[in-house]
């Protein structure tokens, strides 16, 4: 099941996966998930989901899942760093 996604978000509420994949669509940004906290969360890719044996990716085909070296790449070339959490 290729670019699925686990989460199922009631009718009547706000769907923050599509807002954010929508936003990045509008605006061309890249939507990038720190790879431990994504397998934290259970949140795979397909090449996560077939390093684990996982039947499926679980992830939103917008979200892309990257380590700390993509990090350290686009803020030395980037003028803003945007992160959530603490």
């Amino acid at each position: 099941m290729s670019g699925a996604c686990s989460t199922v978000t009631p009718q009547d509420e706000v769907n923050p996966t599509l807002q954010w994949a929508n936003f990045a669509g509008k605006e061309g940004v890249e939507l990038i998930l720190c790879v431990s906290s994504a397998l934290k969360r259970g949140l795979l890719d397909a090449s996560e989901a077939q390093r684990y044996e996982k039947e499926a990716e679980t992830v939103h085909p917008a979200f892309q899942i990257s380590g700390l070296g993509q990090l350290i790449d686009a803020s030395a070339s980037s003028d803003r760093l945007m992160t959530f959490g603490g």
